[in-house]
C-alpha cells in the first residue's frame, strides 16, 4: 500500500504540472491570437482608409496582409519549437544518465543475447 500511495502522490504532482502547463499554453496562444487578430483588424481598418484616400491600392493592402500572416504564422510556431526543444533536451539528459549508470544487479549466468539470430 505504501507504493500505491507514493505512486498516487507522484501522479498528483505530474497532474498539477500538466494543468499548469496547459493553462500557460492556453494563455500564451490566446494572447497570441488576440494580438494577431487585433493587429490584422487594425491593418485592414487603416489600409481601407488609405485606399479611400487613394494612397494605397487593393493589391498593396492584400500583399501586406498576406506577408503579415506569413510572418505571424512563423512567429506563432516559435513557442511550440522552444517547448519541444526543452522536452527533447530533458529526455536526452535522462537517457545519457541511464546509459552511464551501473546496474545494481550483477550480471551472472550463462544466458547471452545472440544479436544475429533474427
Amino acid at each position: 500500500m505504501e507504493e500505491v500511495a507514493s505512486y498516487d502522490k507522484i501522479m498528483q504532482t505530474v497532474w498539477e504540472v500538466a494543468k499548469r502547463e496547459g493553462f500557460a499554453r492556453g494563455a500564451f496562444y490566446g494572447m497570441l491570437q488576440l494580438t494577431g487578430y487585433g493587429t490584422i483588424t487594425g491593418l485592414l481598418y487603416l489600409g481601407s482608409d488609405l485606399i479611400a484616400q487613394g494612397q494605397l491600392t487593393y493589391g498593396g493592402l492584400s500583399a501586406f496582409v498576406i506577408y503579415f500572416f506569413m510572418g505571424f504564422g512563423s512567429l506563432s510556431t516559435l513557442g511550440t519549437f522552444y517547448g519541444d526543444l526543452m522536452r527533447g533536451l530533458g529526455a536526452s539528459t535522462r537517457l545519457f544518465e541511464m546509459a552511464k549508470s551501473v546496474p545494481s544487479i550483477p550480471r551472472t549466468g550463462q544466458h547471452s543475447l545472440n544479436r544475429h539470430s533474427c
